[in-house]
C-alpha cells in the first residue's frame, strides 16, 4: 500500500500543557533570590573593601619609595644601581643584552 503524502499533524501541546513564562513566581522562591542576591551585594561590597585597603597600601609605598628616589642623590642612585648588579648578577646581564640589542636597532639607520 502506497503512503499518503498529506500534511502530518504536528504534535503540538494541548491546552495548558505548555509552560509559561509569565508565570508568577511564590514567596519562597522569590525570598530565595532576594536573599541571594543580597548575600552577593554583601561579598561584593566585603571584595570591595579588600580592594581599596590594598590600593592603599600600594599607593602609601609607591609614594614613600618616590619620596626616598627624589631625596636620594645621583651618586647615591648608581651605588645602588651596582649593589643589585653584585646581587643578581645573571638577569642585570640579560637586561644589559636586552637594552644594547633594542639600541642597537634603534640607532641602525
Amino acid at each position: 500500500m502506497a503512503k499518503k503524502k498529506g500534511a502530518q499533524a504536528s504534535p503540538q501541546p494541548e491546552d495548558g500543557a505548555h509552560e509559561s513564562t509569565d508565570a508568577p513566581i511564590d514567596g519562597a522562591e522569590r525570598s530565595g533570590e532576594v536573599a541571594a542576591a543580597e548575600e552577593a551585594i554583601r561579598r561584593a561590597e566585603a571584595e570591595l573593601a579588600r580592594a581599596q585597603a590594598a590600593y592603599a597600601r600600594v599607593r602609601r609605598r609607591a609614594a614613600e619609595q618616590l619620596k626616598q628616589i627624589r631625596e636620594k642623590r645621583l651618586g647615591d642612585l648608581v651605588d645602588d644601581g651596582l649593589k643589585l648588579v653584585q646581587k643578581h648578577p645573571g638577569p642585570s646581564v640579560a637586561l644589559a643584552a636586552l637594552v644594547g640589542f633594542w639600541l642597537g636597532r634603534l640607532f641602525r639607520r
